[in-house]
């Protein structure tokens, strides 16, 4: 999942990486880069946690990088990116909801202690992914993983037969290996998919490294020469 948010990112951001260096003299070029940071939430909460699942330590680090990033003048921020997500055992209204409003409660925490322009920012609301889900399958040693990784990639998510619900993919999933599969993932997987990430991506204004021993030679030339006087004997 969060590989694909940074690829998305980078993609939108290529417009901006073109104009912006059009200010920027020859002998400079731009480095990309970018930091992300998740947290994960109790079943049903939107309520931030420092104290559960190392929130804490991954919070501190993405507001650490935010303020320094700021701070130096040799990085341009370009975007800051927030996004949520639920797990899919719920019913998908409630799970829209719990996903938007940890991303805000995500949001709202970090932009009360880091200045952020509204310009840059922008939101992803993934409400369940299933895709994240299916890369946990696929990457696993559970039993049935291509089974389930079948119907998450090929079913439906509902099926209808005469306007009424009849099947689908969480049902599905629910009915395979008389259920153990479900409970396998929820148990292995579902906690990590209670989340909301920030993606931080900027730029750096970086000399070459042969530009800048050119500079540092020049500056050598430059140097006053040193004069040792003979001491006055008189």
């Amino acid at each position: 999942m969060f590989s694909r948010i940074k690829t998305i990112s980078v993609v939108a951001l290529l417009c901006f990486a073109f104009s912006y260096a059009h200010g920027i003299e020859k002998q400079d070029t731009l480095q990309m880069n970018s930091a992300q940071e998740y947290i994960t939430f109790r079943v049903g909460n939107i309520a931030i946690d420092e104290n559960f699942d190392g929130n804490g330590q991954r919070l501190s680090r993405i507001i650490n990088h935010l303020h320094t990033t700021f701070a130096d003048s040799s990085f341009v921020v370009a975007s800051v990116e927030f996004s949520g997500m639920a797990s899919p055992e719920g019913r998908s209204d409630i799970n829209y909801i719990l996903s938007s409003q940890r991303m805000k409660m995500l949001e709202h925490y970090i932009r009360s202690r880091v200045t952020i322009p509204d310009s840059l920012v922008s939101y992803r609301d993934m409400s369940v992914s299933w895709e994240y889900l299916d890369s946990l399958v696929v990457n696993s040693d559970m039993l049935y993983r291509d089974e389930a990784s079948h119907i998450i990639r090929n079913t439906p998510m509902y099926i209808r037969k005469g306007g009424v619900i009849v099947d689908g993919r969480k049902k599905q999933l629910m009915d395979l290996n008389y259920g153990l599969t479900w409970h396998e993932m929820e148990r292995r997987f579902f906690h990590s998919m209670r989340n909301a990430c920030a993606l931080v991506v900027s730029f750096e204004i970086a000399i070459p490294k042969e530009q800048k021993l050119i500079v540092e030679e020049k500056v050598e030339l430059v140097l006053p020469p040193v004069v040792l006087e003979a001491p006055d004997t008189n």
